[in-house]
């Protein structure tokens, strides 16, 4: 079975990189929302968002599919 491996945890210098360059990129489209299935892309690109100061929501896919309007209307 091949090993596991996170990122943030095994690499934070990595990590860190890697967020800075999602989110420059996001920043550059400046959607009002960012859509992910993956849990930890979401918390990673929240954060740096958040450090960012950017107001974009980030949420999962299966929020965003049982109501796109709840994303638009900006409700947590």
């Amino acid at each position: 079975m091949r090993e596991r491996r996170h990122l943030q945890l095994d690499a934070p210098g990595d990590s860190r990189e890697l967020q800075q360059d999602k989110v420059r990129k996001i920043l550059d489209a400046s959607p009002d929302v960012i859509v992910s299935a993956n849990p930890g892309c979401i918390l990673q690109i929240a954060a740096g968002l958040r450090a960012a100061g950017s107001r974009a929501r980030v949420m999962h896919l299966a929020r965003f599919l049982d109501d796109p309007d709840l994303a638009v209307a900006g409700d947590p």
